[in-house]
């Protein structure tokens, strides 16, 4: 969490406009590992894997809006100066659904790296493979260790490990 938090906003950025393109050139596979594991169709398919993206652009366009964390509040008298500055809070747990087991997944992991915390991941039951491999695309361009993977429930046999075990491109995922 200290080093990730302590990166300065506009590079925290960099790393997650990384991430979101990264996620673009798997799209179509995101999609179909959706479709086969949730039974969406082709269409309600792709557009989670679409809208994963725009919510990490979307994350990162709202900390350029803003200048970071700084923000610059109204004036009650004219020779004072008021800012709002946030603080990182630490590590996030993020726990994803079943039914959308990327947007949303991506969406909570997004806002809170985007804000300097880091996160705690679990999946849900089953071991999404949707977001197995959104989760590995996260390792193999992350610097930092910013996610770490939770086992879903002790009678799963899934365990998402760093990219030792992953090759992306097919998608195959071990």
């Amino acid at each position: 969490f200290a080093e990730w938090s302590g990166t300065p906003w506009a590079a925290r950025v960099a790393v997650l406009r990384t991430w979101a393109e990264q996620l673009d050139e798997v799209k179509f596979d995101l999609a179909i590992a959706s479709l086969l594991e949730v039974g969406k169709s082709r269409a309600e398919a792709l557009g989670e894997a679409e809208e994963a993206i725009d919510l990490v652009r979307y994350y990162c366009g709202e900390m350029e809006r803003h200048h970071g964390y700084a923000q610059d509040l109204a004036r009650v008298f004219p020779n004072e100066e008021t800012t709002c500055v946030l603080r990182p809070l630490g590590v996030i747990g993020v726990i994803s659904p079943f039914n959308y087991p990327l947007a949303l997944a991506v969406n909570m992991m997004a806002g809170a790296l985007t804000t300097g915390n880091t996160v705690v991941f679990k999946p849900s039951a089953g071991c999404a493979p949707t977001i197995t491999i959104a989760g590995f695309i996260s390792f193999r361009y992350f610097d930092t260790p910013m996610i770490v993977p939770v086992v879903p429930i002790a009678d799963t046999k899934c365990v998402m490990r760093p990219p030792v075990s992953c090759q992306i491109s097919g998608p195959v995922v071990r």
